[in-house]
């Protein structure tokens, strides 16, 4: 039997796989017929090196209409949200806090994907809706 000292850091399944909730720790203990074993997990903060766009081909929308952008984090497993922003033409289109862009009206917008300190950015122009 697996078990977790603090179940809203580190849960554990009956097969000994660790999922990390939170920051923190944790003390995760095995216990099989008269025989005990523990192990500290401490769950930490990991910065991302970079964040990177995804997919910059897809560089137009159409007023009216939405693109949705996505971005990867190096390495995969880090711990900081991805912050979405226009920063530059914000009359031109709206951004989700997800990425999804949406057209406005015809202009260019430039798009910000933050990750901590790292960013990265695109310029997507909005096509009138003829």
């Amino acid at each position: 039997v697996w078990e977790s000292s603090n179940h809203d850091v580190i849960s554990i399944d009956q097969d000994g796989n660790i999922y990390a909730h939170s920051l923190g720790s944790a003390t995760i203990t095995a216990r099989y017929s008269n025989m005990v074993s523990s192990l500290a997990v401490i769950v930490k903060h990991v910065p991302a090196t970079s964040v990177t766009i995804s997919n910059k081909e897809q560089n137009e929308v159409t007023e009216g209409y939405s693109l949705q952008l996505s971005a990867s984090l190096v390495p995969e497993n880090a711990t900081v949200d991805k912050i979405w922003s226009i920063v530059e033409g914000t009359e031109y289109a709206t951004i989700s806090e997800n990425g999804l862009l949406t057209g406005v009206k015809p202009g260019t917008v430039k798009v910000k994907v933050s990750a901590g300190e790292k960013y990265d950015e695109i310029t997507i122009t909005v096509k009138a809706n003829n």
